[in-house]
């Protein structure tokens, strides 16, 4: 049986592994003319399949630049359902995801906000938001981390000096050298856990109040 160009690309397109992210691409954007040929149906089929393809690929940036269109269009279409899931919560999901993953904290928080007012029981989406949290806590708080990360910096010298210094010349103050820097060492650890752990503490307190 002979079919139209636009048919075999179709086919060959959803024979491809699940899986195998890249080829997936590789095969649409080489091929790009010719889905775009497609009838509706299986055009946005094949743009939904290269557009997961992207983000599990770790493609985010891409993945952003295109989703917007396809959003809408099956907004504006009432296609709610693409391999028996809600693929507008989906692309939403994967839209927050990715803007964590490049570091756009306040849209990923917004969108995952937004998804959780949608469904309140998605784990990855509260998960999502945990993490979220945790990140932008982190980077307000960031002066304390950095004092910690310069504590050991300062212990570092400490015990450089104690080598090429005091045990070869000043034996006698090598105990305190030896303190000082154990000393500096530990309050240092002391500063990065609680900052850590209080951190994690107001995120899932947050992510509590959001999600209770």
């Amino acid at each position: 049986m002979n079919f139209s160009k636009t048919t075999e690309t179709y086919i060959e397109f959803l024979k491809i592994n699940e899986d195998s992210y890249g080829d997936k691409i590789r095969f649409f954007e080489r091929n790009r003319q010719i889905i775009s040929s497609l009838p509706d149906d299986e055009n946005l089929e094949l743009n939904l399949y290269y557009l997961i393809a992207l983000f599990e690929a770790g493609e985010h940036k891409k993945f952003l630049q295109k989703v917007d269109p396809l959003i809408e269009y099956i907004v504006s279409e009432n296609i709610f359902q693409f391999n028996e899931q809600d693929i507008y919560y989906k692309l939403l999901l994967y839209k927050a995801s990715a803007h964590y993953n490049l570091f756009n904290n306040e849209k990923a928080q917004k969108i995952a906000e937004q998804l959780y007012k949608i469904n309140k029981e998605d784990k990855l989406n509260k998960l999502l938001l945990q993490k979220i949290y945790i990140r932008m806590l982190s980077e307000k708080r960031r002066s304390i981390k950095a004092l910690g990360i310069a504590l050991y910096f300062l212990a570092g010298v400490v015990i450089a000096f104690q080598l090429l210094l005091i045990e070869p010349f000043y034996y006698q103050y090598n105990k305190i050298a030896q303190n000082t820097w154990q000393g500096i060492f530990v309050f240092a650890c002391v500063i990065l856990i609680i900052n850590e752990l209080n951190n994690r503490y107001k995120a899932f307190s947050k992510a509590k109040q959001i999600t209770s």
